[in-house]
This record gives C-alpha cells, sequence and structure tokens, in this order.
C-alpha cells in the first residue's frame, strides 16, 4: 500500500468514526443493552484515536 492511499484510509477512517459519534450522541446511551454500550463506547472510543492516528501519518517526515 502506498503511502498517499494509506493517509486516504486513516482520513476516510476518521471521518467515518467521527460522524458516527456525532450521529449516536450521549444521550442515547441511556437505557440500551450492553452491546450497544459497548458498540458506542467503542465508537466514542476510537474518533480522538482515529484522528490522532490521522495527525501523525500525515505530519510524520
Amino acid at each position: 500500500m502506498n503511502k498517499k492511499s494509506y493517509k486516504i484510509l486513516i482520513s476516510v477512517l476518521a471521518l467515518a468514526f467521527s460522524i458516527l459519534s456525532a450521529g449516536m450522541g450521549y444521550g442515547f446511551m441511556g437505557d440500551m443493552a450492553f452491546s450497544a454500550k459497548f458498540l458506542c463506547g467503542f465508537v466514542f472510543l476510537m474518533t480522538p484515536l482515529s484522528v490522532i492516528w490521522l495527525v501523525m501519518a500525515l505530519f510524520r517526515k
């Protein structure tokens, strides 16, 4: 995988997790099943991690 497609893949991943995170919202987690809370928690955790990963990849020399 070349460097340009790698950066595009990370950018799409960060954008997708950010959209999912914003779409779910914190109020959505009220009294849901454990599996749904786990999924929401995973998305909320992956959003900042993927953005940090994106920034590190884009500014790496």
